[in-house]
């Protein structure tokens, strides 16, 4: 709503967390993703898939990039924060490329099903 943009939100996460040891600051991002098809080759079947991406919840935004809590998620795997990584890196290892990939098989023989 009015007045809550993604700054606003990272600094009430950021209050909320404060005094949690850096141990304790875990977090993932999880996307999910779903194909029906009630008409079409997949009758009453529904594909579906999910990725997630863990990381740490910092104590200061780092980055300018991304949007949202990415200032403040930082991805072991990446080393750095997505802010920081920009949209090639995230892009590779986001929760949403790692659920795009889990579903790519269904959704490739999903369509050469559907012509």
């Amino acid at each position: 709503g009015a007045g809550h943009d993604d700054s606003a939100n990272n600094a009430k996460l950021l209050a909320a967390l404060a005094g949690v040891p850096s141990e304790r600051r875990t977090a993932l991002f999880r996307a999910a993703l779903a194909l029906a098809d009630v008409a079409g080759p997949l009758g009453p079947r529904v594909i579906t898939a999910d990725g997630t991406c863990e990381g740490l919840i910092l104590e200061a935004p780092r980055g300018a990039g991304g949007f949202g809590y990415d200032p403040l998620f930082f991805a072991p795997e990446l080393g750095m924060t997505f802010a920081e990584a920009g949209t090639g890196p995230k892009g590779q290892l986001s929760h949403r490329a790692r659920a795009m990939a889990a579903i790519e098989p269904a959704l490739v023989a999903y369509l050469q099903r559907a012509g």
